[in-house]
């Protein structure tokens, strides 16, 4: 919550490092079982989505790639409109338009109502 208050106040950098403790213990986290594992697993699609979202903001498009590489290894994606529409925005950004049209479609599927995704796709 800490870290998602400092990303809504403009407090990217702040946000980023949280983040990226909070990567850092998911990552290391010991489970026990089926459940926690999942509960991991969880947190560390979360939290990619949230880096790639504040390195988007940051414009370090490479950064948002590798932690929407993670989220792809994860298989957390393909139902997170919010991480597919900063895919779509780092690729567009990056030059890839092709890419980035489908990761765009994909959220818009998701989210069809979604004026930014559709202003990303015109």
């Amino acid at each position: 919550l800490r870290a998602s208050n400092l990303f809504s106040n403009h407090k990217i950098n702040e946000a980023v490092k949280l983040y990226k403790k909070m990567l850092q213990t998911a990552g290391f986290a010991k489970t026990e079982n089926i459940e926690e594992e999942k509960d991991r697993k969880e947190i560390l699609i979360r939290v990619n989505t949230n880096l790639a979202i504040c390195f988007n903001k940051k414009e370090d498009f490479n950064e948002t790639m590798r932690h929407i590489n993670n989220l792809e290894s994860l298989g957390g994606i393909e139902n997170k409109p919010e991480a597919l529409y900063a895919k779509g925005l780092a690729l567009m950004m990056l030059g890839d338009n092709l890419e980035a049209a489908e990761a765009f479609k994909k959220a818009l599927k998701l989210q069809p109502a979604d004026t930014k995704i559709i202003q990303a796709i015109e």
